[in-house]
């Protein structure tokens, strides 16, 4: 049994494989975030060890020690896989925590004997085929007294979710509370009990993120970032910083990682996440925050691509490195396509010619530029009268901006965009952050934040795939309910482990607020017409309880 270490908990480091009193083994790739009294300085790793050594007892049967394992592991909170040698009965425990957060793959060889079974947090180079991703559906054992034996799956047990009281929830920090954050009125909603859960929603998602940064070690170097965002640009990466920043030091920087794809680094997507973290720096001036612009070209894809087949899914085709997109990191902003060099707004008067240096097409006229500019902006300001809300999205879903094309334009413009068109013609013509900022575009830089923050887990519970709505339309709330219940059933197979993989490919940990127990709870609890409003249009009405939040 082997294993490495990320020191990310304790004042020490805790070295593995970690041996009990009584000889058992323990391999443990996680973090204890609740569900036991331990303080953020000590070794969870110590204390799940502690809590399994309970178990034995020489007179318990492997079947009794099964149990006992799913009792002690069952309330833990947080992302964790882990290996258990149990020797009295020598039988090996394996598992993840219930939502898959954290990678575990095992390997089986055809052979009728099963000589060889391997386990592990990502595939070995020299055994590509025949690994399978573990199912986060409870503990499995293995009984080594026995040749070919098979693994036996023990469940976790059933959590009741319940709707919470306000009153029950977490009290938001003193840094909310400083911002004068109301929830009694809304530009898009108002309806006061979603205005209430959406108070709530923001109570268990800020403690998620204070849980998943405030245990972090302190750096050797103050000015050093501890904690750094999976950054998009988009609403779900950040809500993720904003609240960073509430339950960061002030003096300790912030990295908001961004990757591009794009030939020229210059893509809609880039842009956006740069106009967002405009944005922040707006609302949050005292943080320094370092926007890291990670650019990747498609030759360098080409020549790592025998590695990432390795740590990819281990039932991944190779295709899918070239058709996929990264997930939750690359979206294009794309709002209109053109290719006669004309302007390809639908309602503009035909053969207009593009206004040079515009920052959200290279085609579009002045005219329509400035037209988009000035209608989402009435959008974002919270002074704007509803039926201006109204009438704004009427005209750009005329102009052919609509849907998911309306939120990235959203997410595109700052709040403090002066009137009209500011032309952007290249990234580094960008505002750069400020004159104390220590990293500006175009220099090197490598983030020594070794926990990063996803948005993983956000569209599959809010109901932000355009599939949700096709759901609802077709099957009302009972059939967006089951599909939103998939997604999250699917979310282990589809994201999390190959995302937990890749991450920790380079050193780093994964952490998804969204997907905090109390979170998903929380959002499992509330009616679904307290989530989103499909009567408004795409990109209002969806997710509209996170919209809410952010706002």
């Amino acid at each position: 049994m082997v294993s490495a270490v990320l020191h990310l908990r304790g004042t020490q480091l805790c070295e593995q494989p970690v041996h009990d009193r009584h000889g058992n083994v323990l391999l443990w790739n996680g973090e204890v975030f609740g569900g036991a009294s331990i303080p953020i300085y000590e070794s969870d790793t110590k204390y799940v060890s502690h809590r399994l050594a309970s178990v034995d007892d020489d007179s318990v049967s492997a079947e009794v020690a099964a149990t006992l394992v799913v009792d002690a592991l069952s309330m833990i909170q947080g992302p964790f896989a882990f290996a258990w040698l149990h020797v009295s009965t020598n039988t090996l425990f394996y598992g993840r925590d219930g939502l898959g957060r954290r990678s575990l793959v095992v390997h089986t060889p055809d052979d009728a004997k099963r000589s060889c079974f391997l386990l592990a947090s990502v595939a070995l180079n020299s055994q590509r085929d025949g690994w399978e991703e573990v199912a986060c559906t409870g503990v499995f054992s293995l009984d080594l007294n026995m040749l070919g034996a098979l693994p036996r799956l023990h469940p976790w047990p059933v959590r009741v979710v319940s709707v919470a009281s306000p009153r029950c929830l977490p009290p938001l920090p003193p840094s909310v509370v400083a911002l004068g954050t109301s929830f009694d009125a809304d530009p898009f909603c108002d309806h006061a009990d979603m205005m209430l859960a959406a108070k709530g929603l923001l109570q268990v998602l800020s403690a998620a993120v204070a849980k998943r940064v405030e245990s972090i070690p302190t750096q050797e170097h103050a000015d050093s970032a501890r904690v750094g965002v999976l950054f998009s640009g988009g609403l779900d990466s950040v809500v993720l910083a904003a609240l960073c920043h509430l339950h960061v030091l002030p003096t300790e920087p912030i990295d908001l990682l961004a990757i591009c794809f794009d030939k020229d680094h210059n893509s809609p997507d880039r842009r956006a996440a740069t106009a967002s973290w405009t944005e922040l720096k707006h609302l949050f001036p005292t943080r320094q925050w370092h926007f890291v612009a990670i650019d990747i070209a498609s030759h360098q894809v080409d020549a790592h691509q025998p590695h990432m087949l390795v740590v990819e899914p281990p039932t991944s085709d190779p295709t899918d490195l070239s058709s996929s997109e990264p997930p939750a990191v690359v979206e294009p902003l794309a709002l209109f396509e053109s290719t006669s060099g004309f302007c390809p707004v639908r309602t503009c008067r035909p053969a207009r010619r593009p206004h040079p240096g515009c920052a959200l097409h290279s085609h579009l006229c002045r005219p329509c530029c400035t037209k988009i500019h000035k209608l989402a902006m009435a959008l974002k300001h919270t002074s704007t009268h509803p039926q201006q809300i109204v009438s704004a999205i009427a005209t750009l879903e005329s102009m052919g901006i609509s849907g998911d094309k309306l939120q990235r334009l959203l997410a595109f413009i700052p709040l403090d965009q002066p009137r009209g068109c500011r032309p952007v013609t290249s990234l580094k013509a960008l505002p750069s952050p400020s004159d104390d900022d220590t990293v500006t575009l175009g220099e090197s830089y490598t983030s020594p934040a070794k926990v990063l923050l996803v948005g993983i887990g956000a569209d599959e519970q809010v109901a932000g795939y355009g599939r949700h709505k096709h759901a609802y339309v077709t099957g009302g709330w009972d059939g967006l309910r089951a599909e939103l219940d998939k997604d999250m059933r699917r979310i282990w197979q589809r994201n999390l482990g190959r995302d937990d993989r890749m991450i920790a490919d380079h050193g780093r940990e994964a952490r998804f607020p969204y997907l905090d127990e109390d979170v998903v709870a929380y959002l499992r609890s509330l009616p679904l017409d307290h989530v989103v409003d499909f009567a408004q249009p795409s990109g209002v009405g969806d997710k509209l309880i996170l919209r809410i939040v952010a706002r």
